[in-house]
């Protein structure tokens, strides 16, 4: 092995904290040991206009003249305040973010300033300086929003980590009037738990990103697992006293921690959280009968009982409809590859409008999946559970059942991506449609939305492959149902690869297809393409989505395909469908690759 190269300077972190520095190129190891995005060694790029907070030039802004003999005090307005005209109204940490806050990362913002952790580690919080105002001389300092003046550094730092970070993470295309889960930060001041847990899912993020680098994360796992005690601790507390006026700031919570499951593996007590959430969604659910018809119309007066008996601002609502449709999308994704059973969540669920709730967020949630396709997956879960039940006899699927199970395939085949497309970015407010920039956001929503329709037709084939046989019995001829499914897979995997490829990797829209990449990964035998579901699956994990989940399927993948080509044991012949043990090997066979899903017995949440 060639020696490592060196530097002939120390690189700048090192040389501002009069470390020792090894000089190792490009970056320098004693940095990333402590978790830091090394400065380099080239020249170091400063901002004019910055204000010092120590030496003989304290308070003064460099590259400015020497301040004048300060006259009569002028009058300064409150830069502080709320309601400052100067300050932008999109952000609730104005201390601590910009008019328009550039994307931030863990490693980005090591190389700030940071305080102690209580946990004894060499890290400090990575929360910035205070702003400090100079005005013909007089200089203020710690101007400081009075919605988080009152909170310790710590809870600062992952406060301005999820505005600045986490929330790019939860919608497609992060703009400041556009992302409502950063109006979330106000709130935290009003109740403890939701303050708890937003740090824990701060932390967490912080955990999956440095885990993804190999750098070390003990001192950010302890803040997510203290941080994420106490919430549950006031949660249940909150559960206890539930009324109208924090129905919805409890669910938020509860929906947060599924969050904190994705983020950490998607793994564990993703399903609790859910079932709980379901129950608090059953609550504040319209007191009008539940429609199932996909309308417009049904999106317009959604939830008034929320509201209850005090009055919220827009943005409040706006929050509460993506945090309902994000546990409406878990539910229903995570439907298709594990087992609701002894959740009682069924129940739960049925009683919602899921559609209208879905309706809502779908022009910037993050998995870009369209209402429309998502109630047609509910309602291929809905369908294969009520074969298994009826069919334990060993009857088959009833005619209704078929006629449903081809119903649904033919509104699938039937979506009209281009249009929805059209649809969603004319509703979020672009440029006309003579736009390139429009028109490439069109585009990129139409293969997506399309990709998520063939996904859904093969999870269909699979979930329900009683209906689509020749008498629902198998005594037919067994080689042409299988070839037909065998065929039909392999249309749709195609169809997912090909709308998935138009989709760039530097694309808003490329985090939203983790789902639609899955299942092409578990439809295909092809080396070269499941080669291909692997470098997006990384590429994503590294560089885009640093969620835990995005591993999980990666890993899910590779024991997949290890089961099929038998490096590691047989496929049994009683594979798990929905919990419950099929006839024989031979059904195992018919449920194809959601039937070699379920027999490992991997109970995560893929979106």
């Amino acid at each position: 092995m060639s020696p490592l190269q060196q530097a002939p300077h120390k690189c700048h972190n090192c040389r501002r904290r009069r470390l020792v520095c090894d000089r190792t190129l490009p970056t320098c190891r004693k940095c990333a040991l402590l978790g830091q995005e090394c400065l380099g060694f080239g020249k170091l790029i400063l901002f004019t206009g910055a204000v010092a907070t120590r030496g003989r030039h304290a308070g003064q802004t460099s590259f400015a003249p020497p301040p004048q003999t300060p006259g009569p005090r002028p009058h300064l307005p409150h830069v502080g305040g709320r309601n400052a005209s100067s300050s932008p109204s999109a952000s609730p940490v104005a201390a601590f973010s910009s008019p328009s806050p550039p994307p931030v990362s863990a490693s980005s913002l090591s190389s700030r300033e940071l305080v102690p952790s209580r946990y004894g580690s060499s890290s400090r919080s990575l929360s910035p300086e205070p702003r400090s105002f100079d005005s013909d001389g007089l200089t203020l300092h710690s101007l400081v929003d009075p919605v988080i003046q009152d909170f310790d550094s710590a809870t600062k730092y992952y406060l301005h980590y999820y505005v600045e970070r986490v929330t790019q993470d939860l919608v497609v295309y992060d703009t400041p009037d556009r992302n409502p889960f950063r109006n979330l930060v106000p709130l935290c001041q009003r109740h403890a738990f939701l303050r708890h847990v937003v740090v824990a899912l701060s932390a967490v993020h912080q955990v999956s990103y440095l885990r993804s680098r190999g750098q070390p994360f003990r001192a950010k796992l302890l803040d997510a697992l203290a941080a994420k005690h106490k919430a549950i601790v006031l949660i249940k507390d909150a559960l206890e006293n539930l009324g109208p006026h924090n129905y919805g700031d409890v669910l938020t919570a509860v929906v947060y921690l599924v969050n904190f499951d994705l983020v950490d593996s998607g793994r564990d007590s993703w399903q609790a959280h859910i079932v709980a959430a379901g129950r608090l969604m059953a609550m504040l659910r319209p007191a009008a009968p539940v429609t199932t018809a996909v309308c417009e119309s049904a999106s317009s007066a959604l939830l008034s009982s929320m509201r209850g008996d005090r009055t919220a601002d827009s943005s409040i609502e706006t929050l509460r409809d993506y945090v309902m449709s994000d546990c409406l999308t878990f539910f229903i994704l995570g439907s298709t590859l594990s087992s609701w059973q002894g959740t009682r969540a069924a129940e739960v669920f049925d009683s919602l409008d899921v559609v209208s709730m879905l309706l809502r967020a779908e022009a910037n949630t993050y998995h870009s999946c369209p209402s429309e396709i998502l109630a047609a997956i509910l309602r291929s879960s809905q369908l294969a559970a009520e074969m298994r039940r009826d069919g334990g006899g060993g009857e088959g699927p009833s005619p209704s059942q078929k006629e449903a199970a081809a119903g649904l395939m033919r509104r699938l085949c039937d979506f009209d991506g281009r249009r929805w497309a059209e649809s969603i970015v004319a509703a979020h407010g672009y440029g006309g449609t003579d736009d390139p920039d429009t028109l490439d956001k069109v585009r990129g929503r139409e293969h997506m939305a399309c990709a998520h329709r063939s996904a859904a037709c093969a999870y269909l084939l699979m979930a329900a492959f009683e209906a689509f046989e020749g008498d629902g019995r198998g005594e037919g001829d067994g080689d042409d149902v299988v070839q037909a499914t065998r065929t039909a897979t392999e249309g749709f995997a195609s169809d997912i690869f090909q709308h998935l490829a138009c989709i760039a990797e530097t694309d808003m829209l490329f985090k939203g297809s983790v789902w639609p990449t899955f299942i092409l990964g578990a439809l295909t035998a092809d080396p070269d393409r499941r080669a291909w579901v692997l470098r997006r699956l990384e590429k994503m994990w590294f560089t885009i989505c640093p969620w835990g989940y995005v591993k999980t399927a990666l890993d899910t993948l590779v024991a997949l395909w290890e089961l099929r080509d038998g490096r590691e044991q047989p496929m049994p012949s009683a594979a798990v469908t929905g919990g419950a043990p099929v006839a024989d090997g031979r059904d195992a066979m018919r449920g194809g690759w959601l039937s070699e899903l379920r027999a490992l017995r991997i109970n995560c949440l893929i979106v």
